[in-house]
């Protein structure tokens, strides 16, 4: 098994070093093996070689932290992260710099750059009112997490990257669009 994730890996950074613009994404120096692997043909046994259709190791997919699942820690991890991701978006009273200052570090990028230009005086709810629950467990990168408020509840689309990382928050969808 682990000689296939190595071979899978070398496999990756073999055809990243191929790419068009000549930056595979990785500037670390090829290890010896990968450079021997390079030069000599791949022969169809060879651990190198990843045949599409074949069962790969999906643990390779999150190398910093392995692959996430679900479980009663992922679930608590995604609803408190989505109380917190609510808690600071329901800031009304708050002026935007103060108030995105503690939203910002809880989205993720891409989210970031849209709810940036959110005025949080527009932002009807004020408090979470009650205990998060996950709606969704489809993938184990995702979670859909409904969390009250004194508006109604809130739906709050996570993200993670691996078992090891942060829940981030991607939308925050109110009320009346969850239920319309």
């Amino acid at each position: 098994m682990r000689q296939g994730c190595l071979g899978l890996v070398v496999g990756v950074l073999l055809i990243a070093g191929c790419s068009p613009s000549g930056t595979g994404g990785d500037t670390t120096p090829s290890t010896p093996s990968a450079s021997a692997s390079a030069s000599a043909p791949a022969s169809p046994a060879s651990p190198e070689v990843v045949t599409p259709g074949e069962p790969q190791d999906d643990s390779v997919a999150s190398p910093d932290g392995g692959v996430p699942v679900w479980d009663d820690s992922a679930r608590s991890s995604a609803a408190t992260a989505a109380v917190a991701v609510m808690g600071a978006f329901a800031r009304p009273d708050l002026g935007y710099e103060e108030w995105w200052a503690g939203l910002e570090p809880l989205l993720s990028p891409a989210a970031a750059e849209v709810y940036a230009s959110v005025d949080p005086v527009n932002v009807p709810a004020r408090t979470v009112t009650g205990a998060a629950v996950v709606v969704d467990e489809s993938s184990p990168y995702v979670a859909f997490v409904q969390v009250p408020t004194d508006a109604g509840t809130y739906t709050v689309l996570l993200s993670r990257e691996s078992a090891a990382t942060a829940w981030l928050g991607e939308r925050i969808t109110p009320p009346e669009a969850a239920s319309g």
